[in-house]
Order: C-alpha cells, then structure tokens, then sequence
C-alpha cells in the first residue's frame, strides 16, 4: 500500500504528448518528488513485481513513447530501467547530507575547489540531477542514432 501511494504521484503522461527527450525530464522529476518526499519506498518499488494497475499505466505510456521515437523493442525496458537507476539515485541523494565528502589534507586541493564551488543545499542534488538528465538523453540519443543508422546501412552482400 505504501509504494501505491508514493507511486501515484510517479507521471509518465507526457511521453504521451511530448517528444521522448522533453517527456523523460518531466517523468524524472516526478518520481524525484515521490520518492524523496518517501525514501523509504525506493527499496520496495526496486524489490517487489509491479503489479498496480496506475503504475503499469505510467511504464505503458514510458514504453509507447520511446517506440514512437523509434527505440527499438529489445532496448526499451533497458532504458526504462537505466532511468530508473537514476531516478532512484537521484531521490537518495536528495535526502542525502549536504557534504558527502570531507577531504583532510593539501593533497585534495582540486576536490577542495570543486567543494567550495557547488551549490550546496537543494541546489547540490538539483544541479546533480539536471547534469545526469542531460546526460541520460544525450546517451539514448546517441543510441537511437546508432539504431536508425543501422537500419539504413546497405548490404554488403547486395551487388544489384
């Protein structure tokens, strides 16, 4: 009952009317503002079947949105759950202390600016979830590229 509660609030409705790359940052920070306001229900979403119907509805519309974009079938699950992996990271890390890192010695100098330089705050996990975003859709880019390439090479073995 617990993760059917969290995970009704889980939107993967504008894959339903947007293009995949916009659709996937509006699924993402729904399931950030789910689970980070529930930490506790990341481990149950990760280990048990889905079964819920309104939850099955959000990775049907993930699913059809991406094969409208032209993910091939056998990838589709495969970057559902990549996203996830992120997600779920994502909402840890929201609820995570501000300083992860604590370096010691002059040694650290370059972690010590890089420190010194971040947001810290919400600002910290806000930032590392924009970055992760980006870098999520331009990895499945890049994919669905390679896929449609590879759909249109020409047979070698075609002569005629």
């Amino acid at each position: 009952m617990v993760r059917v509660r969290v995970t009704n609030r889980v939107d993967g409705s504008a894959f339903d009317h947007l293009p995949w790359e916009e659709a996937l940052p509006v699924w993402g920070r729904s399931f950030l503002a789910a689970f980070t306001a529930h930490p506790f229900a990341i481990r149950l979403l990760a280990t048990e079947p889905v079964r819920d119907p309104s939850l099955i509805a959000v990775y049907s519309s993930v699913a059809a949105g991406l094969r409208r974009a032209g993910f091939p079938d056998d990838q589709i699950i495969a970057v559902i759950t990549a996203a996830e992996n992120f997600f779920v990271g994502s909402a840890l890390n929201m609820t995570a202390p501000d300083i992860m890192v604590t370096p010691s010695s002059d040694g650290d100098a370059d972690l010590l600016a890089a420190l010194r330089a971040a947001p810290h705050g919400a600002g910290r996990a806000k930032l590392a979830f924009d970055v992760g975003i980006r870098a999520l859709i331009g990895g499945f880019r890049d994919m669905l590229d390679e896929h449609r390439l590879s759909d249109h090479k020409p047979d070698p073995s075609d002569t005629g």
